[in-house]
């Protein structure tokens, strides 16, 4: 079965519309799900997205749980991005991860754009899904935004959503702007000027040709001016150069991790109406308060300051400064306070409390039962199913 007839026959059923509507009404804050079982809650949650509309958490347990449910809302075809730490290995050893770092300032943009709808490009040419995901999260007259995470993720703190809007720059086909202002924009901001760009934070000047490599983009931005009026936007691959998809308008943003003004949890960033999804917020509360109260190693610290110069090492120091980087437990428990949350069930310990949710839905599905050369199960099993 292809997967759009899957995803369509699912939201037809009565739990599905059941669902939708509960995270649609105010009313309702705690909602449960059991009896979900493999990739079935990818596959619930992307057959609704389309009547959510509206920012989708889904907190795994930890970065290989979530790595494999943002493979499958993606295989989907669910609008989804991915935000990780910005550190390799724990937080507490300090060594960042410029990729990791990129799609956080994507899931960022991406928040701060949601809600401000804006039309469809007419690409001439196929959309490319690496470059398409920060549109998917601004066209929310049209669908959901889910952002996969886990809790030593959310236990860093992102750069505030008024400091963000402070720091894009926004261009649209059609607008007239000179390029040298948006060049003297760029350099503040910290962009390189270089030959090709050919990583984020560069930026290339070509007669009447702009290309820079945004922070919230996974491709770079080939900007063509007619004068004084931008005429056309599109996304390229570095390698070939090759054109990938048109852009009627688009937000480039510097490096997030530069700025050390004032930092704010996730959940403080989300937009009104969101929601969290999880197997256990306390659990999530957890790490987030112990990675908070491990902070950052002092061997880490000296590692990174060995070599370094004065300037560089003040610099360290605020990078790894827990109270300015890290979040308590108890503020990110204030800030989830008000959050609709989703908890999803997998033992029947966890059904005990119903009283706690405002609203339960149950689901009968199990597992893929294992085989293992057993042809006789493999014989029943395909008996049964039939």
């Amino acid at each position: 079965m292809e997967i759009g007839k899957l995803l369509s026959h699912y939201a037809k059923q009565p739990q599905m519309k059941a669902l939708a509507k509960a995270l649609d009404g105010k009313r309702i804050k705690t909602v449960s799900i059991d009896g979900l079982a493999g990739s079935s809650c990818p596959l619930v949650f992307a057959s609704i997205a389309e009547r959510l509309k509206k920012p989708i958490v889904f907190i795994l347990r930890d970065a290989d749980e979530a790595g494999y449910f943002y493979h499958d809302l993606m295989q989907l075809g669910a609008p989804a991005l991915f935000f990780p730490s910005s550190y390799k290995r724990a937080v507490k050893y300090g060594q960042r991860d410029a990729a990791n770092e990129i799609l956080r300032t994507e899931v960022l943009s991406a928040l701060s754009s949601f809600g401000k709808a804006v039309p469809e490009s007419p690409s001439e040419e196929p959309v490319d899904a690496s470059g398409s995901l920060l549109e998917e999260g601004r066209k929310s007259a049209q669908t959901s935004l889910f952002i996969v995470s886990y809790p030593a993720a959310l236990a860093e703190m992102a750069v505030d959503k008024t400091i963000l809007d402070d720091r894009t720059i926004h261009l649209a086909v059609g607008q007239r702007i000179d390029i040298m202002d948006v060049q003297h924009q760029l350099r503040d901001l910290g962009f390189r000027m270089q030959d090709y760009v050919y990583e984020p934070g560069q930026y290339a000047v070509r007669g009447s040709i702009l290309d820079v490599y945004s922070y919230s983009n996974d491709l770079p931005f080939r900007i063509d001016f007619f004068g004084d009026e931008i005429d056309t936007i599109r996304t390229f691959q570095v390698e070939d150069q090759l054109s990938a998809d048109r852009r009627k308008e688009i937000d480039i943003v510097p490096e997030l991790a530069a700025f050390s003004e004032k930092k704010v949890p996730l959940t403080e960033f989300l937009p009104e109406g969101s929601v969290l999804v999880s197997h256990d917020m306390s659990f999530v509360v957890d790490v987030v308060g112990k990675t908070f109260d491990e902070g950052f190693s002092s061997q880490a610290m000296t590692d990174r300051m060995a070599g370094a110069t004065e300037q560089e090492q003040e610099e360290i120091r605020r990078e790894m400064n827990a109270q300015m980087n890290l979040c308590p437990a108890s503020r990110f428990n204030q800030s989830i306070s008000t959050i609709k949350q989703i908890t999803i069930k997998e033992t029947s310990a966890q059904k005990e409390d119903k009283d706690v949710y405002d609203a339960s839905f149950h689901f009968f599905m199990s597992p893929q039962p294992l085989i293992h050369k057993n042809f006789d199960l493999l014989s029943q099993t395909v008996e049964d199913y039939i």
